[in-house]
């Protein structure tokens, strides 16, 4: 339970790390970049991600795992958010702040300003690729060099296309300082679109099977 907790946390805590990168980096593609690092982290330590737990709800057999696992998935979550708070926190008591809060303050009313559809089918299509690059990682038959590649190409897309991300949402949240009604449902929305995005594939892919061999 405790190496549960801390894992939870530090994937927070590396996301937000992340999202410090990617608001210092001179241009949005070596900020996207540079915020696979925190993804690539997580992967290789095995520390709790929500959009690399949640994506296995689908697969739960009985209704009673369904229950079990998603108030897991939701445990992730907060810890995630601990994770994010307590980082972010602790960089705006440092000169980084500074550095980083025009481009956080442009994109938080950016995300703040939008509609909850908008943000709903935003956060559906970054689980989509959250769930393939986290999954094809833990594939035994996949190679290194393609795990690592894909990782990075789906991180690339989902910040270069503006896609929400419940836990970088959490980071910018953190780093802002600043909560309201619009930034809580900003969280709730995107939250709940990763939660549909993620366990798109693995549904889709299920039906998919279950056609092919009838």
């Amino acid at each position: 339970m405790r190496k549960k907790i801390i894992y939870g946390i530090l994937a927070g805590a590396f996301i937000t790390m992340a999202a410090v990168a990617f608001l210092a980096a001179p241009d949005s593609v070596t900020g996207s970049v540079l915020f696979a690092f925190g993804l690539l982290t997580i992967v290789n330590y095995e520390f709790m991600l929500f959009t690399g737990v949640v994506g296995y709800i689908s697969e739960q057999k009985t209704f009673r795992d369904f229950i079990n696992y998603s108030l897991f998935s939701l445990a992730v979550w907060a810890l995630n958010l601990a994770g994010a708070v307590i980082t972010g926190t602790l960089i705006r008591c440092t000169r980084t702040a500074a550095v980083i809060m025009p481009k956080l303050e442009a994109l938080m009313r950016t995300k703040c300003a939008d509609s909850a559809p908008s943000l709903f089918v935003l956060g559906i299509f970054c689980g989509i690729l959250m769930f393939i690059a986290v999954n094809t990682y833990k594939r035994t038959e996949a190679s290194p060099v393609a795990k690592v590649v894909l990782l990075f190409a789906c991180v690339v897309v989902f910040i270069l296309s503006g896609y929400e991300h419940c836990v970088a949402n959490m980071a910018y949240i953190s780093l802002y300082g600043k909560v309201d009604i619009f930034v809580i449902s900003m969280l709730f929305f995107s939250s709940l679109g990763n939660i549909v995005g993620c366990n798109a594939v693995p549904l889709l892919r299920r039906i998919a099977l279950n056609n092919s061999q009838n």
